[in-house]
Order: structure tokens, then sequence, then C-alpha cells
């Protein structure tokens, strides 16, 4: 897809600290999540990631580009970088590595962001919506 991560860490100077995982075992997950600085989801076009809510549920700050997906209430915790400009998720990526306050902020507000997903709640507003579909309510 044309995004060299690595590279880009690199030209930022925090090569030597990025880990790339493109296919980490489930098991694996909530520690890798937990123990980065941050999680980087490099998509230019993507629908809902369920990593982004993933990621956020174990603390992790998250840089992504801008793009439609990340509406319903995922914005506000995320780091954005503008999607076609590689600079600028470099600088994402080096701002949050190097700031700690940074990463202090977005671990903040990956937890409450999170917090308002889980089972329970997407569970009663898909039954909500069925239930509006099917005239019920």
């Amino acid at each position: 897809w044309g995004l060299d991560p690595l590279g880009l860490a690199a030209r930022a100077g925090v090569g030597d600290a990025v880990i790339w995982e493109q296919h980490a075992p489930m098991h694996d997950l909530a520690h890798l999540y937990r123990a980065a600085t941050a999680f980087v989801l490099p998509s230019e076009h993507e629908g809902f990631s369920l990593t982004i809510p993933e990621a956020m549920a174990c603390g992790a700050p998250v840089i992504a580009f801008d793009h439609a997906a990340l509406e319903g209430g995922l914005r506000d915790a995320v780091l954005l970088a503008e999607p076609q400009i590689r600079e600028g998720l470099a600088a994402a990526l080096k701002a949050t590595a190097l700031d700690e306050d940074l990463r202090k902020r977005l671990h903040a507000r990956s937890l409450a962001c999170a917090a308002r997903f889980g089972w329970e709640k997407t569970a009663r507003s898909t039954l909500d919506i069925l239930a509006r579909a099917a005239g019920l309510r």
C-alpha cells in the first residue's frame, strides 16, 4: 500500500524505538497494546477498525490518519495526521515518542473513549436498532 512505517520512523528519528507487528497472535495483543508507546494505524481508507478501540481499551495512545471511520467518538481520542502527508504521521509518531505529557493525555483519552464502548452497550444499541426496525419501539 505504499507506506513504509519503519522508514517514516527512521526519518523522524525514532526508528530504533519502533516495532512493526503485522500479524501478532491474538493472545499477545493486549500485552503489546499496553506496552506500546503508541498504536499507529497508517491506513488511509479504512472502515471502522476494531484495532483502534482494542488499543484504546489497553490505554495505548493512538495515532491515525484522519478519515471518516474515526467518527462515532473516536476522533477526540486519536492524534490525527493528514492523509497523503507522510511527514505528518512521522511528526505525530515523533511527538508521541518524545513527549511524555502528550502520551499521558492520549493514554487518558484512550481509556475514556474505550469506556464508552463494550459488549453490553453494543448489545443494547443493537437490540434498540433491531426493535425500532421491527416497529417495536
